[in-house]
């Protein structure tokens, strides 16, 4: 009996000792269905953007655990189609429990769905409030939503000043479509002054940012400005006409006013292209509820 339990001992004692300085081959094999580390919902999101299901299956998970944050970036899947397939109800479903957890990226996505979605039923009640939940929290999108909403006048009353200023907050936090829209009332002087530099410093600012309309008014801008400036140095450079004693002076027409007056004219066609803006969606007009 003595002999067995000594026997014993010293097996256990070997295998502590063993244990403590090789680990046995089959704990090394454990280690193959060892948890990977956990990944943020934003990494998550991304992952399951390229197509990783398991990162999906996972935001899924979280999400129904009312994670807003996993709710919202779910939303954006379902809305931009990257991932699975797109399903624009099922992204307005995800965005609205995640906007009533008073997330506000969530708040003005659900705003532009309603506003822009061509499968959801645009409701511009449900924009006009949600926009201006994500707007009074803050964010950049739904204060640049709700100021095209007063640009335009549907939903609210019309009214460019409370427009200029909700598009002014965006641009000032560097968002590029309030940028744009900004620079579009300075142009023409709704809401604020008429100011051609500041619409041309926003303009820059949002064309910075990859902003293709903003990019297109800007090189009509500097177009412009370069016919300006050429015009200014062929007159200067000219001697003035030498009016005769026997002629008058011919009276100036239409046409000779406009071309006396350049800097008058410069963004005239900009301004007819930029009023095509009213019927255009607000923010960035692509699809891509992440911007």
């Amino acid at each position: 009996m003595l002999k067995t339990i000594a026997t014993t001992s010293v097996c256990l004692l070997l295998c502590i000792t063993l244990t403590a300085c090789k680990k046995p081959a089959f704990l090394e094999k454990l280690n193959f269905f060892k948890k990977q580390p956990e990944l943020s919902i934003n990494e998550l999101a991304f992952k399951a953007r390229q197509g990783d299901l398991d990162a999906l299956k996972r935001l899924q998970e979280a999400a129904e655990q009312n994670d807003a944050n996993a709710q919202n970036r779910l939303g954006v899947i379902y809305a931009d189609g990257k991932g699975i397939p797109r399903n624009e109800n099922l992204a307005a479903d995800r965005f609205q429990k995640a906007a009533e957890l008073e997330n506000a990226e969530a708040q003005a996505n659900l705003a532009a769905l309603y506003r822009n979605s061509l499968v959801v039923p645009r409701d511009n009640a449900k924009v006009i409030y949600w926009a201006q939940k994500a707007a009074e929290h803050g964010n950049p999108r739904g204060q640049n939503i709700l100021g095209f909403m007063y640009m335009i006048g549907e939903g609210v009353q019309q009214d460019d000043a409370k427009a200029a200023s909700w598009y002014q907050k965006a641009a000032e936090q560097g968002f590029a479509g309030g940028q744009r829209n900004l620079a579009f009332m300075y142009l023409n002087g709704k809401g604020v002054p008429q100011d051609d530099a500041t619409a041309t410093y926003w303009y820059q600012k949002a064309a910075n940012q990859g902003d293709i309309q903003a990019q297109k008014s800007l090189k009509m801008i500097q177009e412009k400005s370069k016919e300006m400036s050429n015009y200014n140095l062929n007159t200067v450079q000219q001697s003035p006409p030498q009016a005769s004693s026997h002629q008058p002076l011919p009276k100036a027409s239409p046409s000779n006013e406009r071309n006396l007056s350049p800097l008058k004219n410069i963004f005239d066609k900009l301004k007819q292209n930029s009023a095509k803006m009213k019927s255009a969606p607000p923010g960035n007009e692509e699809q891509d509820y992440l911007k």
